[in-house]
C-alpha cells in the first residue's frame, strides 16, 4: 500500500487474504491460530487443486465426495482439525453440508499461481511448469493456453521471469491482459503491447482488455511509447 492506495492488483489480493487470516485467528485461542505463512501455503495448495483440477468444490475432512477436491488427501501432513479450521475461514463459501468453495475468478487464480510460482522458485523443471499450463493441440504448430488457464498463466508470469519471455513470443495478450500487468517491467510492457498490436492488425487475435487492466498498464508511464506504436500500426485492424 502506497500513500493510502494499493499499488497493484496483487497487493489488493494479498491484503484481502491477510485480513481473512487475521480475522480467523481472532476467533481462536492462541494455540489454535495459524501462522500467516501456514495459512497462505494451505490456501495456495487449495487454489491449485481447485483451478488446475477444475473442481471448485472442496470436501470437508471425513466427508470426501466424488468430483470434489479431497481435503484429507490434499493435506495428509495436517491434523483434520487444522484442516477444518482452514476450510472454516470466512473466505470460503459453504456449498451444502459437507463442502466449501474458494471465491472463483481472480482470488482462486491468484492462489493457484502462488503455488506454481513457489514450486518454480524451488527449482521445479520449467518444462513441467509449461506442461501444466499449456497445451499443443494435435496437428497444431504452436502451443496454446486454454481459456480456463489463461488467467493463471498471467499470474504465474508475474512470478517467473522465464515464463514472461516465453509469453512475449507466443502469447503476448495473456502476458498483458491477464494476471497483474504491473509486475511487468516498462520494457516488457512495451514489447508485449507491440506484439499484441501486430497480432490484432494481422487478424490473429483481438483481446478485450478491461478498464482496470488498461489502468495497470498505464502505470508503467508508457504514453510516449503508445503514441509511437499507434503510429506504427495505424490503419483499421481486422
Amino acid at each position: 500500500k502506497n500513500n493510502g492506495a494499493f499499488g497493484s492488483w496483487s497487493e489488493m489480493l494479498e491484503a484481502s487474504l491477510e485480513a481473512s487470516i487475521r480475522n480467523e485467528n481472532r476467533r481462536h485461542a492462541l494455540g489454535q491460530q495459524f501462522t500467516l505463512e501456514d495459512a497462505r501455503t494451505g490456501l495456495a495448495r487449495l487454489g491449485a487443486a481447485s483451478v488446475l483440477g477444475k473442481r471448485p468444490a472442496i470436501s470437508l475432512p471425513g466427508a470426501a465426495r466424488g468430483g470434489e477436491v479431497n481435503a484429507d488427501r490434499l493435506f495428509p501432513d495436517r491434523r483434520p482439525g487444522a484442516t477444518s479450521q482452514l476450510l472454516g475461514m470466512g473466505l470460503f463459501v459453504q456449498k451444502g453440508l459437507h463442502s466449501v468453495q474458494l471465491p472463483q475468478g481472480a482470488p482462486s487464480d491468484f492462489l493457484a499461481a502462488t503455488w506454481l510460482g513457489e514450486r518454480a522458485r524451488r527449482g521445479w523443471d520449467p518444462r513441467a511448469l509449461e506442461n501444466t499450463l499449456f497445451i499443443t493441440p494435435f496437428g497444431a504448430g504452436r502451443t496454446l493456453s486454454p481459456p480456463s488457464r489463461s488467467a493463471v498463466v498471467g499470474w504465474v508470469a508475474g512470478l517467473v521471469p522465464a515464463l514472461r519471455k516465453r509469453l512475449l513470443v507466443d502469447m503476448p495478450h495473456v502476458l498483458l491482459f491477464e494476471g497483474d500487468p504491473s509486475k511487468l517491467s516498462r520494457g516488457e510492457c512495451i514489447e508485449a503491447l507491440r506484439a499484441v498490436l501486430a497480432n490484432i492488425k494481422a487478424g490473429r487475435h483481438d483481446p478485450s482488455p478491461t478498464r482496470g487492466t488498461v489502468r495497470q498498464i498505464a502505470k508503467h508511464g508508457i504514453a510516449d511509447a503508445v503514441v509511437r506504436l499507434l503510429a506504427q500500426f495505424n490503419g483499421t485492424p481486422r
